[in-house]
Parts: C-alpha cells; sequence; structure tokens
C-alpha cells in the first residue's frame, strides 16, 4: 500500500501545511509549486486548507491568490494564553476577515 492511498480511508475535513512549507513563500519556485499543487489537490478533495507560520503580507498575499481558506502565524499574532487571545479574538474579529494585503490597503487609503 501506498501512504497516499490511505487518504480516501480516513475521515478528514482540513489540510494543515507545516511552517516548514512556508519558508522562503513565494519567492522560491519549489515551494510555490509544492504549496500550489497541494493547495489544488485539498480543493479538489473538498478539504479546507489551513497554513501555518505565515509571517509576511507576501505570504498571505500569495496563499490567498491561491485559495488558501485559512491562515496562523505571527503576521497574525504571537502566541498567547487562552484568555488573551479569547479576548484578541474578540476585539480583532473584523479586521481578521481581511487578508493582510487588504489591510495595507487599507491604511495606505486611510491617511
Amino acid at each position: 500500500y501506498s501512504a497516499l492511498s490511505c487518504l480516501w480511508k480516513l475521515p478528514f475535513t482540513k489540510l494543515k501545511l507545516d511552517k516548514l512549507f512556508m519558508h522562503n513563500l513565494p519567492q522560491e519556485e519549489s515551494n510555490r509549486t509544492m504549496v500550489e499543487s497541494l493547495v489544488r489537490l485539498a480543493g479538489a478533495l473538498n478539504l479546507e486548507v489551513v497554513a501555518e507560520g505565515v509571517e509576511t503580507p507576501e505570504q498571505a498575499e500569495f496563499l490567498c491568490g491561491i485559495g488558501c481558506n485559512a491562515m496562523q502565524g505571527f503576521l497574525y499574532s504571537t502566541p498567547r494564553p487562552e484568555q488573551e487571545a479569547t479576548q484578541w479574538l474578540k476585539n480583532n474579529r473584523q479586521q481578521g476577515r481581511q487578508n493582510p494585503a487588504e489591510k495595507q490597503q487599507n491604511k495606505r487609503l486611510s491617511h
């Protein structure tokens, strides 16, 4: 059996991209190709894609552009204790709906 053949038998709904895939993204072509392929595969399998380790607006913009559903990483917040994280989410709920590229554009327009 191939490890990939087991994918059909597992009841999962999300594919999480490890932060190692974010290294030199989007500048490095091999990383772009790998991440684009994984996101396409996930889409074909009707899986939500979550990218971890997103640290730059360029990474977030690239991931949004290829259909990544969700992102986490230092671009959005450093790790926080549960209560602090819950409060931070409440305070930043609307802002979190925009991708970082949109946030940058909105900052430029408001100045």
